[in-house]
């Protein structure tokens, strides 16, 4: 039976005064990244079940979970556990936090995999050497739309427009869909199979370190998992900071956040 070994982990703050809202993780059967989202306008919590608390939720109920449990069954438990805890009635002045979620499990010959958020992955065939990434495109493409407005608007205005589009794009059908305070969200996520084999070679990253592939364009997917053990996931990221605190006069890199959370794993089958 197939396993992963954890070759390399990181989870970075993009912030020097606030802690990383992202979570990452691998054990023998699964891996798993988590990348938390703090509410729009307000949404301040009345309880402690803030966005660490959701995150921190999230990650360990993943990391105790069995190995044979399906990956459907797995988000619903978690989902209902979260629309429990995070009853808006209850515990939210506003909208409660939500995050993005990927799950990926050895099953045999695959590993399944199970996405609400713009979680990446990619997976290397340790035979064919076939490469298979798994991206948000729609996510990808309304946060362009978002930078556009912005250049539009003078800081008042642009943080009222994100509200609204946060409010009218997420969870719903012409929109994108995340683990929030909804007891049915696991019928909404992106689920999927990849074939492996020994020596295969996999990476899930959260949206800040794959901006160094999908903005930056410092490497590629494929150079993480054709030489995993060349360049550590602390200098990838090393090289993100780089980029992220020098001026973009030209706005060759239009983002949302100048500095984002980077958290990556980095395994291979065996």
């Amino acid at each position: 039976m197939m396993q992963l070994n954890t070759l390399d982990l990181i989870n970075d703050a993009g912030s020097s005064v606030v802690a990383s809202q992202d979570r990452i993780g691998a054990n023998s059967h699964t891996l798993w990244a988590v990348d938390g989202a703090t509410p729009a306008s307000g949404g301040e919590l009345n309880t402690s079940k803030d966005v660490y608390w959701l995150v921190d939720t999230v990650s360990r109920m993943i990391q105790s979970s069995q190995r044979e449990e399906d990956l459907a069954v797995l988000l619903s438990r978690i989902a209902g556990v979260v629309a429990d805890e995070l009853d808006p009635r209850q515990v939210h002045r506003n909208n409660p936090p939500s995050c993005s979620v990927l799950i990926a499990r050895v099953n045999g010959d695959r590993l399944s995999w199970v996405c609400l958020g713009d979680i990446s992955l990619a997976v290397q065939d340790g035979h064919s050497h076939r490469l298979t990434v798994v991206e948000n495109d729609v996510m990808q493409r309304r946060e362009v739309e978002v930078i556009a407005a912005r250049a539009d608007l003078d800081d008042a205005r642009f943080a009222t427009f994100l509200t609204k589009r946060r409010e009218s794009d997420m969870n719903t059908p012409h929109g994108y869909w995340v683990l929030a305070a909804k007891r049915d969200i696991a019928r909404h996520a992106r689920y999927g199979q990849i074939s492996i084999s020994p020596e295969s070679t996999v990476v899930a990253a959260t949206d800040g370190f794959a901006r160094g592939v999908q903005l930056f364009h410092l490497f590629s997917w494929q150079d993480m998992l054709d030489k995993p053990d060349e360049v550590s996931l602390t200098d990838r990221c090393r090289d993100i900071r780089d980029i992220e605190c020098r001026p973009d006069p030209r706005n060759r890199f239009p983002r949302i956040k100048i500095s984002d959370d980077a958290a990556a794993v980095l395994v291979r089958v065996v």
